[in-house]
């Protein structure tokens, strides 16, 4: 196929992409911070006062029922500093509660979408849509991430087909806007691609899973490890969370790992489900509790993992950029706006070639 029909494609598609593609930079960069600002628009139900020690999080979830017994907790989260609340997930889709941690006081109750996080969150993987149309639109999205892919191997092959192509890299002085433009966005592509790439990747991943993971694990030679915990019937319900958390503890997978989540049993005779992270950890320990008198049933070790299975797991954190620090974090933002300004650039450079002569578009590049 002839330069010039690749280079009309890697246009159009920028034109069919323009509007998803800055839509989804803008969102996205916005989530790299989205728990900060949350917290800053409404400090009251997103932070807390340390007074003391926490309370236990049996105790917790007591105090949740005390106040509100209309609300069933399906998981509590710990929060993972000493001014932030815990967090409830509750079943039956009635939303989420933040508990202040000290007190076991329901601070805020919510569902995700009426929240500033959440409803950015919407608007950047499913339009906003809810119900049957969202599955629907998540594929759209994942489909943008797949041709957002596409336009970054395009560009970089148009960029490899040139002559002279690391001095087109330099960014000159002295040249027009248009010539100082066009090598800033080379530049860039180059620099960026690889990142950009890995950003589309863990986009998809978060919904297209098994083609996802299938890449991840011949990229990696190695297999993504499954949760397989078995079915667990027959067993007297657990009436002692404490002892059930006791029990968790002193597993030997947990060991100098601090628990993250608690899902309480959802039916009668049903386990328990702590979930406990070590520092550099990426995959959860996860530890089934049940019986009477409370046993430990089922232990996923999570600090023995492969390439494929510590990367899989790995894959929001590294889509929002929170898995390395502050300083990547801010990177993450620039990233994040990066096909914004592809499009932006790219449809300038297009209007202004069509008012330049033939030949000032050759010395161009």
């Amino acid at each position: 196929m002839r330069y010039s029909s690749i280079k009309a494609i890697h246009f159009y598609t920028t034109l069919v992409l323009m509007v998803p593609l800055i839509l989804a930079s803008v969102t996205g960069a916005i989530l790299v911070y989205g728990p900060e600002l949350q917290r800053a628009f409404a400090p009251g139900g997103w932070s807390v006062t340390p007074s003391g020690t926490p309370l236990p999080p049996p105790e917790i979830l007591d105090r949740v029922q005390e106040q509100r017994p209309d609300l069933p907790v399906w998981a509590l989260t710990l929060a993972e500093a000493e001014n932030l609340p815990h967090t409830a997930w509750l079943s039956g889709g009635k939303g989420v509660v933040n508990i202040d941690p000290y007190t076991g006081d329901i601070l805020v109750h919510f569902r995700p979408n009426e929240t500033f996080q959440g409803w950015v969150t919407a608007l950047h993987r499913r339009y906003l849509a809810e119900g049957k149309p969202a599955r629907w639109t998540r594929h759209v999205v994942s489909v943008v991430a797949l041709l957002m892919a596409f336009e970054i191997c395009i560009g970089l092959w148009l960029w490899l087909k040139l002559p002279n192509r690391l001095k087109r890299l330099v960014v000159p002085k002295g040249r027009s806007t248009v010539v100082t433009v066009l090598r800033l966005h080379q530049l860039t592509g180059v620099l960026t691609a690889l990142l950009l790439l890995t950003v589309a990747y863990t986009g998809m991943a978060l919904y297209w899973h098994n083609p996802m993971q299938w890449v991840l694990e011949t990229l990696t030679f190695s297999e993504v490890a499954q949760e397989n915990p078995p079915k667990f019937e027959g067993l007297a319900p657990l009436e002692d969370l404490r002892a059930a958390l006791s029990l968790a503890a002193a597993v030997p997978a947990t060991a100098n790992a601090d628990l993250r989540t608690i899902r309480p049993p959802d039916r009668k005779g049903g386990p328990a489900i702590m979930t406990y992270f070590a520092e550099g950890q990426t995959m959860p320990t996860k530890v089934w509790i049940g019986d009477q008198p409370a046993r430990v049933l089922h232990v996923q070790d999570g600090r023995d993992v492969t390439l494929a299975t510590w990367l899989w797991h790995m894959k929001y954190q590294i889509h929002v950029g929170t898995f390395a620090g502050p300083v990547v974090r801010v990177f993450w933002i620039v990233l994040a706006l990066t096909p914004a300004g592809f499009v932006i650039s790219g449809l300038w450079l297009h209007l202004k070639r069509r008012k330049k002569p033939a030949r000032d578009r050759q010395s161009a590049g």
